[in-house]
């Protein structure tokens, strides 16, 4: 996901640029319409794809949470057992838990770097979303004209 969210990044800033480019010498020309259009089309693209993006993002943070509280309740289950006198089986159960909560205690930490990632590549579409709404005013195209 973060490969994919690092190739949107670079494919809409070179669509942006391009664009860019294109206002910035669209003087006099009759082709503003088609320029605007362009930037229409790619912003709806790009609110999709951030919508996509965000739904992705909500669910990582639910999978996160629940797999938080499957470690917090593996670990109170392995104290649970710490309290009992220790025979061979409760040894056994304590050994168990705490290697599922070691589990659980990795797979929660790659989530929480995934969800990191994904949170702050996400806020980074953002910018390029306030470029487009610039691009989209009227001002954009009608100032750069004079």
């Amino acid at each position: 996901m973060d490969k994919d969210l690092k190739k949107y990044k670079q494919f809409i800033e070179n669509e942006i640029d391009k664009i860019s480019r294109e206002v910035a010498s669209a003087k006099g020309r009759p082709d503003k319409d088609s320029i605007n259009k362009r930037i229409t089309e790619l912003s709806n693209y790009h609110n999709n794809t951030i919508r996509n993006f965000q739904h992705e993002r909500f669910i990582h943070l639910i999978v996160t949470f629940f797999f938080a509280g499957l470690l917090l309740l593996s670990l109170a289950v392995s104290m649970s057992f710490v309290m009992f006198p220790m025979s061979d089986n409760v040894q056994t159960i304590l050994n168990l838990s705490l290697c599922v909560s070691l589990i659980l205690l990795i797979v929660e930490a790659c989530y929480i770097r995934h969800y990191y990632l994904l949170e702050n590549n996400t806020q980074l579409l953002y910018k390029s979303s306030k470029k487009l709404f610039e691009l989209s005013q009227p001002q954009s195209v009608v100032d750069r004209e004079s």
